[in-house]
C-alpha cells in the first residue's frame, strides 16, 4: 500500500528537505535537471531563500523577498486544503534596484535567484554587483590562504634542513 509511504515521506522531505525530495525523484524517474528544477520552484514559497539553510537567512534577504510576494486571494470555491498557498510577486523591479542601491548585494542576489530580473536596464549592475561580491570573498579567502601556504612551505624547508642535518651526522 504506496499511499501509507505518503505520510512518511511528507515527514523526511519536510522544510529544507524539499530539495532532496526532487533530486530523488527527478533522479529515479530520469527526469531531465531543467524539469525537476521547474517542479522544485513550483512547490517553494516564493519567500524561500534557498541558497541559505533555513535559519541562517540574511535578515536583508529574507526582507527583500517578504516584501514582493503577498498572498494571492482566493475565493472560498477555489480553495483546496492540500494546495499550496498562492502568492503574487510585485514591484520585483523596484525591490532589486533598491537593493542594489542599498549595495545589498545577498538581498538583490535572493530575489534575482527566486524571481529572476524582468528589467535589462538591472541586469548589468546585478551582475557586476554579484561578481565584485564573490571577487572580494574570493580575495579575502586567496591572501589567507597564501599566508597559510607561506607557512607551510617555511615548515617544509625546516624539516628537510633538520633532516639533511640528521642525515650528515650520521
Amino acid at each position: 500500500d504506496k499511499l501509507g509511504n505518503v505520510e512518511r515521506i511528507a515527514r523526511r522531505y519536510q522544510g529544507d528537505g524539499v530539495v532532496d525530495l526532487w533530486a530523488s525523484l527527478g533522479n529515479k524517474y530520469s527526469l531531465p535537471a531543467a524539469s525537476a528544477l521547474s517542479w522544485l520552484a513550483n512547490t517553494l514559497d516564493p519567500r524561500t531563500a534557498v541558497q541559505w539553510p533555513a535559519g541562517d537567512v540574511p535578515a536583508g534577504a529574507q526582507r527583500s523577498l517578504d516584501g514582493i510576494a503577498s498572498p494571492a486571494p482566493v475565493s472560498a470555491e477555489e480553495r483546496d486544503p492540500l494546495s499550496v498557498p498562492a502568492f503574487r510577486v510585485h514591484g520585483l523591479a523596484d525591490e532589486l534596484r533598491a537593493c542594489l542601491e542599498a549595495a545589498d548585494v545577498e538581498a538583490a542576489g535572493a530575489v534575482a535567484f527566486r524571481h529572476g530580473c524582468p528589467d535589462t536596464s538591472l541586469r548589468p549592475r546585478l551582475w557586476r554587483a554579484i561578481l565584485a561580491a564573490r571577487s572580494s570573498a574570493s580575495s579575502d579567502a586567496a591572501a589567507e590562504d597564501a599566508d597559510s601556504l607561506s607557512q607551510r612551505r617555511s615548515a617544509y624547508r625546516e624539516l628537510v634542513q633538520r633532516m639533511r642535518d640528521a642525515a650528515a651526522t650520521q
